[in-house]
């Protein structure tokens, strides 16, 4: 199947079996730009992900359950177009005109 590019499909790919393990279609949407820097893998395994919307989500990586761990407050609500950084147990990433950042729980 053939996705538009700004299509919200979240999929896992097996390399050595050339298979998809999963998909599905999110209602929200990745960044645009910087697309493999959303994804942001704790050095104890976790897996999180940085959604334009601002919210920051972990990933379940037995279920591929999404898990919203936090978001952008509302009143200071920018959309979210890069990926970002893990640096010393803080999630950071580039609004519109902003860098901000969200520690690990």
């Amino acid at each position: 199947a053939t996705y538009p590019r700004s299509s919200n499909r979240f999929f896992v790919f097996d390399p050595d079996d050339r298979t998809v393990l999963h998909q599905n279609d999110l209602d929200r949407q990745f960044p645009t730009q910087q697309g493999p820097q959303v994804f942001h893998r704790t050095p104890d395994g976790r897996l999180f992900v940085v959604f334009a919307d601002g919210t920051i989500s972990e990933i379940d990586t037995d279920s591929f359950e999404f898990n919203d761990v936090a978001k952008i407050p509302e009143e200071e609500r920018e959309t979210v177009r890069n990926g970002g950084v893990i640096h010393d147990g803080r999630v950071y990433f580039p609004t519109n005109t902003r860098l901000l950042s969200w520690e690990i729980q």
